[in-house]
């Protein structure tokens, strides 16, 4: 059951406190990224994708898929000396809420926030990527347990996560902002790939950027 944002209780309880982030099925992932995300399509298995699910008040509003990146080097990023190895960094790749959830703005009539944005996208951010003092963040804990290193003795604790907003959809990484990402640039433009499901390959995307704390989970 999904959430009925018309039934919601917008309460004095603080958002933060009633979002919630859990780890997802993968094929109930898979479902919905083929079904509901405007890519209308899953994440490949060789990303060895990562799915978390989001739920205000318990019912479920949305998901978020974290994966390894496609490409072994980016320069100024990772791959290069200096900088995080390939098996130190994630993409977020899909970040979907329910259309329900997805207007900018609380209805007066029904709710107490007069207008103000109910940021439940930095809300979900928060419990994955979001770390307390001399602990690494769930993201870091997770993603060793679920997508154990390669290589042996190479580095391979999380420091680095990708997100890509695509203006050319309407996304302009306003969410990304909010979470505390930062813009690093955008990517080149490609030849679009011919595609049967509606895809958006080739479009120049704004890269956004988040560091994850320096600490080994």
């Amino acid at each position: 059951m999904w959430l009925d944002i018309n039934r919601v209780d917008y309460g004095p309880t603080p958002l933060q406190q009633r979002v919630t982030v859990t780890r997802g099925d993968c094929a109930w992932a898979a479902d919905i990224e083929r079904q509901q995300h405007y890519k209308q399509r899953c994440v490949h298995n060789r990303a060895r994708p990562l799915s978390y699910a989001i739920a205000w008040d318990g019912d479920p509003c949305g998901l978020l898929t974290f994966g390894l990146p496609q490409f072994t080097k980016q320069r100024g990023l990772f791959g290069y000396p200096g900088l995080p190895t390939q098996w130190q960094v994630v993409v977020l790749y899909r970040f979907w809420l329910h259309p329900r959830v997805q207007g900018k703005w609380a209805p007066d009539r029904i709710s107490p926030t007069r207008g103000r944005p109910l940021n439940l996208a930095s809300c979900a951010l928060a419990p994955v990527l979001g770390a307390k003092p001399k602990q690494p963040c769930r993201l870091q804990q997770d993603w060793p347990r679920h997508s154990p290193p390669r290589i042996p003795y190479a580095p391979s604790g999380l420091r680095l996560v990708l997100a890509y907003a695509d203006p050319l959809v309407g996304h302009q990484g306003t969410i990304y902002r909010a979470a505390n990402f930062t813009q690093w640039g955008q990517t080149r433009q490609r030849s679009p790939r011919p595609s049967r499901r509606g895809g958006h390959d080739g479009h120049v995307k704004r890269i956004f950027v988040y560091h994850l704390p320096d600490r080994l989970p």
